[in-house]
């Protein structure tokens, strides 16, 4: 079974790979006849999580599971990454990262079972890892899940924030570039929403992030400006509500869901692996909701332009 699906693009390639429990495939033939040889083997995890960065005139993407090294490709190749690779990555044993994303050209990493997270120099896809702890930050114990940047406007740009995320939906929020000068990083806050459904279980989506929770589809921008016994009031799913709680009690952390954004048809996809074979979807444009059904999805990503 294929348990993660992400894609990689450079100005001349665009290639699709899929995981097993063990392996990593390239799938960009998209041919349901043969198996393809794995590029990857002997993994221990297959739910990735993956993130792309330019170095040089290169493109790479970085996939983390938090039990196997850290691996990166090229374009063309994997290595597997470690204090003794090239490039390497010390300071951190790889094999305990378990998210990756991007911050103002700075990689950042979680370790799994804890509330620190890691990160890279600028510009960089290898070096001295240096540690963030969110032990103080979080009062209601768990771990990390996730963190992404936010946006102010549509783009990226200096107004980047960056957004960590605990299994327990606390979310703190840092503002600054360099998260070891006083004078260039500080906290806006920490706030509170209902437990988070994945870690890929978030979109961007103009200038908000939207996290998919016990209590809905709630966006970052309700998240700071309401008490969280409101929030679901908020939720953009409210319209579904009872079908969200529905299948909410179905969730399982070990299949987590995943929201992925569909530009070409205005349509976000909201993937619930214990569903049952069916989608929730809603229109990026109106926010009216739907259902498909006969899709029976564990995970989901764009390639080539379609989902």
């Amino acid at each position: 079974p294929v348990v993660s699906l992400f894609s990689f693009r450079s100005a001349t390639t665009e290639k699709l790979f899929a995981t097993s429990a063990t392996d990593i495939y390239d799938v960009s033939a998209l041919n349901p006849a043969s198996v393809p040889t794995a590029d990857v083997t002997g993994q221990t995890s297959g739910l990735y999580s993956v993130a792309m960065m330019g170095a040089a005139t290169t493109q790479y993407l970085y996939a983390v599971n938090g039990d196997d090294e850290a691996q990166l490709y090229d374009g063309s190749s994997w290595t597997a990454i470690n204090g003794a690779s090239s490039p390497a990555i010390t300071g951190v044993t790889t094999s305990d990262l378990r998210y990756v994303w991007l911050h103002k050209n700075r990689l950042w990493f979680i370790e799994k079972g804890t509330r620190t997270a890691w990160y890279l120099p600028v510009d960089s896809i290898g070096g001295a890892a240096a540690d963030f702890s969110l032990d103080g930050v979080f009062k209601l114990g768990g771990n990390l899940l996730f963190g992404a940047t936010w946006s102010q406007d549509s783009g990226d740009g200096m107004d980047d924030r960056v957004v960590f995320v605990s299994d327990q939906g606390e979310v703190a929020v840092y503002a600054g570039t360099n998260p070891a000068s006083a004078a260039e990083w500080a906290i806006v806050g920490v706030y509170k929403m209902p437990p988070p459904l994945g870690q890929d279980a978030h979109i961007k989506a103009g200038g908000d992030l939207i996290f998919a929770t016990e209590g809905g589809l709630i966006p970052l921008s309700a998240v700071m400006a309401k008490d969280p016994g409101i929030l679901e009031l908020s939720a953009i799913s409210r319209p579904i509500q009872p079908s969200w709680s529905a299948q909410m009690r179905a969730y399982q952390p070990a299949t987590p869901w995943q929201v992925v954004k569909w530009p070409r048809e205005e349509m976000v996809a909201v993937i619930m692996p214990t569903s049952q074979s069916e989608l929730f979807v809603v229109n990026s444009a109106t926010g009216g909701w739907g259902k498909y059904t006969g899709w029976d999805a564990q995970c989901a990503t764009i390639f080539g332009r379609q989902l």
